[in-house]
């Protein structure tokens, strides 16, 4: 074990590197061979694959290049690529790191200025090069370009599908399956929704009716889907609802058949209730409006009075708690019935989603007759583990990295090593299931089975940072400092600052000022952006809302060129929306809220309605505000009627072509968006020109366009979800918040337990431990977006400020720096 190295280098460089997160101090020629040497030992470190090896590599401190070179270094040592597993996250990465590999490998072919035997002393740290291991690395280029077809740098996703395609019989599926995308699933999965809803019974109808409102309802049903993992491992756990009840009345300790779950009030109490109360309700008597106890009861100087109090609480929270439990199991018997009625589906399609390949595959390898036959010859085909991103795993995901390692922790003997590389602190994927505490856990699990086994095991923390200039660094390491950490690594990781490895230039952070009440917020951005933005200039949001497309806009009228997004889902531009808004209104003139969108459309009209112009068109009318239109706006009235002579015509193509040179203000970034509209009409009408049909195909597939090739010449705008493994010279961050929203945490999910969340007034204590588990949890994420932003940038970093606490907290912790 090298725990005990691990620790003195990282000491060694916390010492010597104390002053250099102090803007503009520069470091002796000492202490950068000490950082140099340590981070070499480091890298040493990671690359002895004799030995297994947790990596925590921190932003921009080279981890990519740490796993490239530990796969060369492995190749070296005579492993041949097809017997090296290495798993990644998104098949961008797949190919991102077999092309470093293959340039890598190119490099030792070429040879140049004698670059093979340095890279194999300084690098794979490998000594006395001979020029026999000279020749042996030059000769791995083609070896590995040979085997490329059967390399196993993959996704885990593909790594199941390879194996259920080996083993369908097996597994239960039919040996040609095909794999849904996202939008195919989600289409499905609707088309599964509506045949339950018109098949649900009086009773079931009844009982979600008393529950939920119809919006919560819909709200609801249409989270079937991004949930659809949870349910799946839901159902899993629990064959029948019946079971289900069952825990959890036991753990609420209720009965969940009614009444008889409360608790009654003696005969002496019974009598004081007559006596004082009559027929008045006593939780409005003994409750708050949000269901806690009264400070000052009735009577409070009479015992009884106290002993009713208690009675009346008691019996309130258990009927919130039947409440919760009958919401709950009503919603989960119309997700159960949609859940089998999409398999059904997928079936009869002979189709797996995403998920179902990794259920399919555990079954495989843990229930089926043959899992003792696959694991084995799994195990037996890999004599090397890879796990690159192991922040970003699953549960499921991580119990089937388990099982693909069964023969490292389960065999004292085993030479076979695992490498694993991630960064608790760039977890972002929680909506996707991922769960960085899992990635600790997995560690200190395999720190016990190696100990016990006096195994080689390596902990190496990568703090070194190659991207961004100090004063970046320091705000960061400033902003994050102390307790904020906990939000980013939980109590049970210490917090390491980052060591700048470019000390070209100091850096620029600055926190910018904007008015959040006024309208030329985004004017006021957009001005300030093409003033202090360089070539290679990133934008980031939180989200895509109204105000990061109103700076882009402004942006383009300010002659700065911004580059498409890299993926687009047509469906939430709102240029897509007016569209179809327009075809609404050719399909029936009496739907008003469609009206109400395309008069306010700036791009369907050059000068759309103002707020005083709707007011005058929609009050006190007797027909619809089409008609309407007619009296107090004819002209608009005019075009509106002759699209409408053109609708009924009927044709896709035609309506939508017409349409689209008609329309005003549509920015750079809209064409690109329009074109990808355009094309999906296209491909819809080769098979039908009918517009209704193709008005239901587009709202029902979620759509995305993906630009392939994103300009790095001009201004990027992109969520920070997206900018996850980019970097730009200058990053504008739009402030956000770092409160998760309590009201838009409605579903609860814990290892045991289901539920939906019920309103304040109805909660509980076990409910609402849940509830703050949850929204811990959304809040830790935040803070973990906020580290991926700030470290997306190489040389300057300028964060607006509208009220927001993201920028207050960079402002609080950061003032000392002189950050503005």
């Amino acid at each position: 074990m090298c725990l005990d190295m691990d620790a003195q280098i990282a000491q060694l460089v916390e010492q010597e590197t104390e002053n250099l997160c102090v803007v503009g101090s520069i470091p002796t020629l000492g202490t950068i061979c000490k950082l140099f040497m340590a981070n070499s030992e480091k890298n040493c470190e990671a690359l002895d694959v004799g030995a297994s090896c947790f990596v925590f590599a921190s932003a921009g401190s080279g981890k990519t290049r740490v796993l490239v070179d530990r796969y060369v270094k492995t190749l070296f040592q005579g492993i041949d690529a097809k017997d090296v597993l290495c798993i990644t996250y998104s098949n961008d990465a797949v190919c991102e790191i077999e092309e470093r590999i293959s340039n890598k490998l190119l490099e030792l072919y070429l040879n140049k200025d004698n670059f093979t035997a340095r890279y194999l002393d300084e690098t794979l740290g490998i000594t006395n090069v001979s020029e026999k291991d000279v020749v042996k690395a030059s000769e791995l280029f083609f070896k590995f370009q040979n085997s490329l077809s059967q390399t196993k740098i993959m996704t885990i996703h593909s790594l199941c599908q390879l194996l259920l395609l080996q083993f369908p019989l097996e597994t239960g599926i039919a040996p040609n399956f095909n794999i849904l995308d996202d939008a195919a699933s989600k289409k499905l999965i609707r088309q599964a929704k509506d045949t339950c809803l018109n098949t649900l019974s009086e009773e079931v109808i009844k009982k979600l009716s008393e529950t939920m409102s119809l919006k919560t309802f819909e709200d609801f049903i249409d989270n079937v889907y991004q949930y659809l993992p949870q349910f799946a491992d839901f159902f899993c756990k629990y064959k029948t609802l019946s079971e289900y009840k069952n825990k959890v009345s036991n753990f609420f300790n209720i009965s969940h058949y009614g009444d008889n779950t409360l608790q009654e009030f003696s005969f002496e109490q019974k009598d004081f209730i007559a006596k004082r109360f009559a027929n008045a309700n006593l939780e409005n008597k003994y409750l708050t409006q949000d269901g806690t106890l009264r400070k000052k009861i009735p009577y409070a100087d009479e015992v009884i009075s106290h002993q009713i109090a208690a009675v009346v609480y008691e019996n309130y929270i258990r009927k919130n708690k039947s409440r919760t439990l009958e919401k709950t199991c009503s919603y989960l018997h119309l997700v159960e019935q949609i859940i089998e009625e999409y398999n059904r589906l997928k079936d009869e399609k002979n189709v797996l989603n995403f998920s179902d390949i990794l259920f399919k595959t555990k079954y495989l390898l843990t229930e089926s007759c043959a899992k003792e036959f696959v694991t084995s010859k799994i195990c037996s085909q890999i004599k090397a583990i890879m796990i690159d991103e192991a922040q970003d795993l699953s549960p499921l995901q991580w119990e089937l990295v388990r099982i693909f390692a069964d023969d490292i922790f389960s065999d004292p003997h085993s030479e076979k090593a695992i490498f694993v590389v991630g960064d608790v602190k760039q977890s972002i994927y929680r909506f996707q299931g991922a769960d960085c505490n899992l990635f600790i856990e997995f560690c200190e699990k395999t720190k016990d089975i190696f100990r016990k086994f006096n195994r080689k095991l390596k902990i190496i923390s990568l703090d070194k940072n190659y991207r961004s200039l100090p004063k970046i660094l320091e705000a960061v390491d400033k902003t994050f400092e102390g307790d904020v950490s906990q939000n980013l690594l939980g109590r049970t990781m210490k917090y390491h600052k980052h060591i700048p490895f470019r000390e070209d230039a100091s850096g620029v952070v600055e926190v910018i000022h904007t008015d959040s009440s006024t309208e030329q917020q985004a004017q006021e951005i957009a001005e300030t952006i093409a003033k202090l933005m360089a070539e290679n200039s990133l934008i980031l949001t939180r989200n895509r809302d109204d105000l990061s497309e109103s700076v882009v806009k402004n942006l383009e009228n300010l002659g700065v060129e911004v580059a498409p997004p890299d993926r687009i889902k047509l469906s939430d531009s709102l240029l897509v929306t007016d569209l179809l808004a327009v075809a609404d209104i050719c399909i029936s003139q009496e739907n008003d809220y469609a009206m109400y969108c395309i008069l306010k459309s700036p791009y369907i009209f050059e000068k759309p309605l103002t707020n005083a112009d709707l007011y005058k068109v929609c009050h006190n009318r007797t027909c619809s505000v089409f008609e309407n239109l007619r009296t107090y706006f004819f002209e608009k009235y005019m075009y509106l009627d002759k699209i409408i002579s053109q609708y009924e015509e009927n044709e896709l193509r035609k309506f939508f072509y017409s349409l689209t040179t008609k329309l005003h203000n549509i920015s750079s970034n809209e064409k690109y968006i329009l074109g990808g509209f355009m094309d999906e009409v296209t491909k819809f009408s080769k098979n039908s020109e009918n517009i209704p049909e193709f008005l239901t195909h587009f709202r029902t597939s979620d759509i995305e366009i993906i630009n392939q090739k994103p300009s790095k010449k001009i201004i990027r705008l992109s969520t920070i979800h997206g900018s996850k493994g980019l970097e730009a010279d200058t990053v504008f961050l739009l402030d956000f918040n770092l409160t998760a929203d309590k009201s838009k945490i409605n579903f609860l999910f814990s290892d045991d337990f289901f539920f939906i969340k019920p309103p304040r007034k109805q909660s509980f204590p076990e409910i609402e431990q849940l509830a703050e588990k949850e929204y811990a949890s959304e809040t830790q994420e935040l803070y973990r977006l906020l580290y991926v932003a700030l470290t997306r940038a190489r040389d300057n970093l300028y964060i607006f400020s509208y009220g927001k606490t993201a920028s207050s907290l960079i402002k609080s912790k950061c003032f000392e720096a002189g950050i503005r």
